[in-house]
């Protein structure tokens, strides 16, 4: 068979075109076959496209020509049957007749979905259940064959896989149209919720003369509504259920579809916001300057929930479920858990994209000058897609803050809070959108910027959490142990892509500058937020001489019941401020301008994370050499100090404290003497970094904006660490050997210790509060108040 003349080779039609008489019913049925196989496996094909690319727009061209006119000709062949026909080819016509209704049903149903008008999406949905009707009759009529199944294998694919697209029965299709009924609640629903909007637009003003958004007056009855089509989305899409992955991956398919033009982070150069550290401001940040429409579009509070005034408009079903609800007051905590499982989706979606080595052969076909290979396209579409994937993520991080700071007076959402943030899917998203995720990159999108949102977004979210007076001590701790955790192993694995960047030929690449530019950012926000942290939490020391170490320290030691005992994090972590320590303060090497300016803006957050490491002794890099003392409680046990745990020194200082036989000293004392002996080599290594930081690093924050640090209300950053770091080991020293002020007990040698901390504190304070007990220098044009009372008694 040939394509007819006068035919596009986008409407292929295969065999006589002529429907008007039926001269051969055997050559029609042939006809008929060829054309239906070339439509079911565009339609197969067509699904591997994304929507709206040149591809698919192709293949859905073709459908849209050649499933009405299967449809037609089926019928002029039912039409003209005579009773001469043998029961074969009987059979055949009912097997291509079943198959052409069939994907005329799939075909119908799929373009209501995908369609934005809701009129046009409604007749394509009704005229795909009448289709599919048909095909049930047709199998009801002839129900005499009780087992008659019809294979229809070309249409099955990777998101295609129930039984019904297989295979045609009875049973299945009745299962079919099931799924098809329970998926009408969602049509109705967005028609009844486009006919709530209408009724509220009518007796709504716009709020500006220009805008098409209104401002709500929504009535009791109108709530009544709401709530009504909120529950039925609910319980329609109930993420606890069997079915929660497809049902959230039907969600967020929906979402991109309809949203896809307006799903862009537009950042306000004029907001202060764009070079604050992620965690100020948070209450202050604003969502519609930043996500614009779709802020409101799909609501996170009664504030922002504002009306269109497009009656055509066709609402996605996560607008309609968190509109009603919004609007309501109720099932908030429910939301909050579908925007999680959402954000979630989109991460495991963008982790599940195929590894490849496209950049690699792109980089061949340029050298030879070959013309791009296939390759590159499907490289292009991954990296359309997942750009859209982590602003999706990015989208639902800003509207989980923003519920929590709506709703956090709601006793459900605490209690729902509770629950999720100690959950392993709140700890895989925050792991996940910290980290890099691989993004199949193409050269018309740059995601340095959209990581960076994430992370602010991220840490807004942390810190809106830490601050939520509902929640627990626990739990608010659990929280700062999984965000310490994964900003570790984040920072840890960013240390590899930055040592490659350093290591390029031409550093005068204006593209270079750019990547290696925007790893510095991201590596200046990430070591300001661990300095923060660790600095602000401390190893406790008791006065037996064990050191109770904090809860961030038990995370990447996993020592916090969740794992086995492992250093691996803390080494890697320790080893990667260790290199960047000697990239920065190395004054051998030929640098770029580029490099200069990099080494000058990182030098205090990396400086400032080493510092607060050092506040943290008690944990070892080695195996508890005390775990196998069976005389030792398992709270020793998890606090023990191993020996072998401090920087290489000379003998003398290694034998500082140590007298004696350890067998003929109390348990106690040694415990105490050793551990004093490790805060005077952390003493000594923050004696060390601090050295490689010079005047103008220090004072960087007053030529910088201010809000570039952490706690910049407090003062410069790197002195405000290094006083909370060096009071806690001044504190624990005091806590040790002291029985009161006039009765000391020190251990020969701590004198030095004490002299190198009070010159350390005493230059810190000259930088933070413009005075110091040990020198009259004062390095600072401002002086601050002390963070707490608690503070001003400690100095």
């Amino acid at each position: 068979m040939t394509t007819l003349a006068g035919k596009t080779e986008l409407m292929p039609w295969y065999g006589e075109d002529s429907l008007d008489e039926i001269s051969n019913i055997p050559t029609a049925l042939s006809v008929l076959a060829v054309n239906l196989l070339n439509a079911e496996l565009r339609f197969k094909r067509s699904e591997t496209y994304d929507i709206g690319s040149d591809e698919q727009q192709e293949d859905s061209d073709v459908l849209a020509f050649v499933i009405p006119k299967l449809v037609q000709l089926v019928e002029a062949i039912q039409s003209q049957l005579d009773t001469s026909l043998d029961n074969d080819t009987k059979h055949q016509l009912l097997e291509l007749q079943c198959r052409c209704y069939w994907l005329a049903s799939a075909y119908y149903l799929q373009s209501g979905r995908i369609c934005n008008e809701s009129y046009i999406a409604k007749a394509a949905e009704d005229l795909g259940l009448d289709y599919l009707n048909k095909v049930m009759n047709i199998m009801s009529d002839n129900s005499q064959q009780q087992e008659q199944q019809i294979k229809t294998p070309h249409l099955q694919s990777s998101t295609r896989h129930e039984v019904y697209w297989s295979t045609l029965s009875m049973d299945t299709l009745s299962k079919y149209k099931e799924y098809i009924q329970s998926s009408a609640i969602v049509s109705s629903a967005r028609q009844r919720f486009s006919d709530i909007q209408n009724e509220v637009n009518k007796r709504s003003q716009p709020t500006t003369a220009d805008t098409e958004e209104t401002v709500n007056d929504i009535t009791e009855d109108d709530k009544a509504k709401y709530s009504s089509l909120g529950l039925e989305l609910l319980d329609r899409y109930d993420i606890n259920g069997e079915k929660a992955s497809e049902l959230i991956n039907e969600l967020l398919k929906d979402l991109l579809l309809l949203h896809e033009d307006h799903l862009t982070y537009t950042p306000d150069m004029n907001d202060e916001d764009n070079v604050t550290t992620p965690r100020s401001k948070a209450f202050t940040w604003n969502g519609l300057s930043h996500w614009g429409r779709l802020w409101t579009e799909i609501p996170s509070s009664s504030k922002a929930m504002t009306n269109t005034r497009e009656e055509s408009y066709r609402p996605s079903i996560i607008q309609v479920l968190a509109s009603s609800l919004v609007a309501t007051g109720e099932k908030i905590s429910s939301l909050f858990l579908m925007f999680s499982k959402l954000a979630l989706s989109a991460v495991s979606q963008v982790q599940a994209t195929p590894q490849d080595d496209s950049s690699k052969k792109k980089d061949e076909e340029e050298v030879n000058c070959q013309a791009p290979s296939t390759t590159n396209n499907i490289r292009m579409g991954y990296g359309k897609k997942n750009h859209l994937l982590m602003l999706v993520v990015n989208f639902f991080i800003d509207k989980m803050n923003d519920l929590i700071m709506s709703y956090t007076d709601q006793a459900d959402m605490i209690g729902a809070l509770e629950s999720h943030v100690t959950s392993q899917d709140f700890k895989g998203l925050i792991l996940a959108s910290l980290n890099k995720l691989h993004i199949v990159q193409d050269d018309s999108t740059d995601d340095s910027s959209l990581h960076m949102n994430i992370f602010k977004s991220v840490s807004r979210l942390v810190h809106t959490l830490r601050d939520c007076q509902g929640l627990s001590i626990q739990v608010r701790e659990k929280v700062e142990s999984v965000y310490f955790g994964s900003l570790v192993k984040s920072f840890t694995s960013q240390k590899k892509v930055f040592a490659e960047l350093t290591k390029t030929n031409d550093k005068r690449l204006k593209k270079w500058q750019l990547s290696i530019t925007s790893q510095a950012d991201l590596v200046f926000f990430k070591a300001n937020e661990i300095a923060e942290l660790l600095s602000l939490n401390p190893t406790t020391v008791n006065k037996d001489g064990s050191a109770e170490v904090s809860h961030l320290m038990k995370a990447i030691t996993c020592q916090d019941g969740e794992g086995s005992n492992s250093a691996s994090t803390l080494a890697q972590f320790a080893s990667t401020l260790l290199w960047f320590w000697n990239y920065l303060s190395n004054a051998y090497d030929i640098l770029s301008p580029t490099e200069l300016s990099i080494r000058d803006r990182l030098m205090v957050p990396i400086v400032s994370s080493i510092v607060g490491l050092c506040g943290s002794p008690g944990v070892s890099v080695e195996p508890l050499l005390d775990s196998r003392d069976d005389t030792m409680s398992s709270d020793n046990k998890s606090s023990s100090l191993s020996l072998s745990d401090f920087f290489e020194s000379d003998d003398s200082v290694n034998g500082l404290f140590l007298h004696g036989s350890s067998s003929e000293e109390n348990r106690q004392q040694r415990s105490r003497r050793v551990l004093l002996r490790k805060i005077c080599q952390l003493v000594q290594c923050v004696s060390l970094v601090l050295k490689s930081v010079n005047l103008k690093h220090m004072r960087q924050e007053e030529f910088l904006s201010t809000l570039d640090f952490p706690s910049s209300q407090h003062g410069p950053f790197l002195p405000l660490v290094t006083i909370r770091v060096l009071s806690s080991m001044s504190e624990a020293i005091f806590d040790l050997f002291s029985v009161d002020i006039s009765e000391v007990a020190y251990p020969y040698g701590a004198r030095e210790c004490g002299s190198m901390l009070d010159s350390l504190l005493g230059r810190a304070y000259s930088h933070l509060y413009g005075f110091s007990f040990v020198s009259t220098e004062s390095f600072a044009s401002k002086s601050y108040a002390p963070e707490s009372i608690k503070v001003s008694i400690h100095h």
